[in-house]
């Protein structure tokens, strides 16, 4: 559905859409017409066409029908505009989730053909999380995915053995039960307010704010390693993302409002695996490790320079409140010291870098068994978004692999919330 919309625009229109702010807009739209003709930066989708909705405790003396009702009118919405939907289910009671889920089935069912995607979210605390995660099996929803929201019950502990046991097993077996890492965003500077996630990006697969707007792209990073000067790749990528925020139609004006607010940006660096492959490094080596730490470590530093140039030049995203934090400052370190310092950190986006663990398998057979890859994980740490975007990589892993997969990966997004790269 999304893809059809997008196949309507060329790499030249949106490179065309992307220039047209700018003081020279021939010389850049062939430098951002270069960038996507030549692969090493793609439009994952449709840009700004991922919507998600929390459903919220159901209100005292309010029927399920009605709030089935205004969920319904949201999928519509998405429907119409050619969006992928996530619905969190977190917080609805086990007594009334079933019910719920049935009437909802039964009303898109009655309105759309069965093939509608649709993906379901929930944690793993939820007391009816296996009838939640049934939900992929609908008969009326046949395209239905469910997405588990999933943070210590996979880190092996006596308390947590058998629903985490349950989670790897079927979600091994079945490529519709998507795991997604709990508190997997995290502040990219000390200035960056720290944010609840409460659903799931459906096509990103990593955990954001309901009504949030994203625009994300996908970086080669093979291209991108190979390319003659790899720092100016990226500020061109990151400018093509910040201009075209300001020019796509989003889908509605609250997402629209967050996107000119907080100028979120995913750059989904894929093909780590060939990248490595492509230099001959192997995944147990401790200096493969040590190169690709360096490399996105490099990779993560180019995008927060460039950002932070960009917040010089034309404003930091203003959900930010530059003058808010100079006055706080200013008690302290005096006014002009404090917009010193606040001028030196300011960033142009709330977030930027996305890194997924499937990035790490190559995307051809390799002689190298693919668990190996998992080893990797850890060099992950400098994403500010943590996903489980890409291909999906499960069925080339043993069962004990992928839960380890899942375990390193919620790990990681965990230590997320107690690092700041600027603490």
């Amino acid at each position: 559905m999304v893809s059809a919309r997008l196949s309507a625009l060329t790499g030249l229109s949106f490179a065309s859409l992307a220039s047209r702010n700018e003081v020279n807009p021939l010389e850049w739209h062939q430098r951002f017409a270069a960038l996507l003709e030549s692969g090493l930066l793609r439009l994952c989708a449709w840009p700004g066409r991922e919507l998600s909705l929390a459903v919220g405790r159901f209100p005292c003396g309010d029927s399920i029908t009605r709030l089935v009702s205004f969920c319904y009118e949201r999928f519509s919405e998405a429907h119409e505009n050619d969006c992928l939907l996530n619905i969190d289910l977190s917080r609805v009671s086990p007594a009334d989730s079933l019910d719920w889920v049935r009437e909802f089935e039964q009303q898109l069912a009655d309105a759309f053909a069965a093939d509608v995607p649709v993906c379901f979210s929930v944690t793993d605390e939820h007391p009816d999380l296996e009838a939640v995660i049934r939900l992929r099996n609908s008969d009326l929803l046949a395209t239905a995915s469910v997405a588990v929201r999933y943070g210590e019950c996979l880190d092996g502990s006596d308390r947590n053995t058998d629903r985490g046991e349950m989670l790897a097993e079927q979600s091994h077996a079945d490529a519709r039960l998507k795991l997604v890492p709990h508190r997997s965003l995290r502040p990219i500077s000390g200035f960056h307010s720290r944010e609840r996630g409460d659903c799931v990006m459906p096509a990103g697969l990593f955990e954001a704010g309901t009504d949030t707007a994203w625009l994300m792209l996908e970086v080669d990073a093979a291209r991108l390693a190979n390319a003659r000067y790899p720092r100016r790749k990226l500020s061109e990528c990151l400018r093509f993302a910040d201009n075209l925020i300001d020019v796509i139609d989003w889908p509605r004006p609250v997402l629209q409002l967050d996107a000119l607010l907080n100028r979120r940006v995913c750059l989904h660096v894929t093909g780590i695996g060939d990248l490595l492959t492509e230099r001959g490094m192997h995944p147990r080596c401790a200096d493969t490790f040590l190169w690709l730490k360096r490399w996105l470590s490099f990779v993560s530093r180019s995008l927060l320079r460039e950002s932070r140039v960009l917040a010089n030049d034309r404003g930091p995203f203003p959900q930010l409140g530059t003058s808010e934090l100079i006055a706080e400052l200013a008690p302290r370190y005096g006014v002009e010291n404090a917009k010193q310092i606040v001028r030196n950190s300011c960033l142009r986006h709330r977030h930027v870098l996305a890194l997924s663990p499937f990035a790490l398998f190559p995307s051809k057979t390799s002689v190298v068994p693919a668990d190996l890859w998992i080893n990797l994980i850890p060099a992950l740490q400098c994403a500010d978004a943590l996903t489980m975007y890409g291909p999906d990589s499960r069925q080339r892993l043993s069962q004990f692999s992928w839960h380890r997969l899942l375990q390193l990966t919620g790990a990681l997004a965990r230590a997320h919330q107690a690092v700041s790269k600027f603490a």
